[in-house]
């Protein structure tokens, strides 16, 4: 099966994004308004892409950008499809951004939970500390070559 790389721009009111960012798990009791605000960033801020990863039509997971210059980015948001993960969509969301881009930087910040997953995929990780009492927080940043 293809799995192709998808702009979600058009389709960010889809139950299938919403679905996916609600994923993100942020406390019950603000996740609702926090989906919200997240889709309208991707809406209204033109620095901030979001993408998908599709086969067959069914949205596999997703991946929100901030383009920091025209080689550099910054994950905002990377979620797959509880079902999914562990088998390398994740990854590939990753591998697709940099070759759709040419990126040769890529950075995001994480916690505790998602860190071994930036780990494994080449991200070196810097510790921030607690910057949350009890979460420790990470900056993970890939640099690649250019062929």
């Amino acid at each position: 099966m293809t799995r192709k790389l998808t702009d979600l721009s058009e389709h960010l009111e889809s139950m299938g994004v919403r679905n996916l960012i609600d994923q993100l798990e942020y406390p019950i009791d603000v996740r609702d308004e926090r989906t919200t605000q997240i889709l309208s960033d991707y809406q209204n801020d033109p620095s901030l892409r979001l993408f998908g990863l599709k086969e067959e039509g069914m949205l596999l997971g997703l991946i929100g950008l901030l383009l920091t210059s025209p080689y550099a980015a910054t994950i905002r948001h990377i979620v797959v499809r509880r079902e999914l993960r562990g088998c390398g969509v994740g990854r590939r969301l990753i591998e697709a951004v940099c070759l759709e881009f040419s990126l040769v930087g890529l950075e995001a910040e994480t916690d505790d939970d998602a860190v071994d997953f930036y780990r494994k995929c080449g991200f070196s990780i810097q510790s921030l500390g607690e910057i949350y009492p009890g979460v420790g927080r990470y900056r993970c940043r890939q640099l690649m070559t250019q062929s």
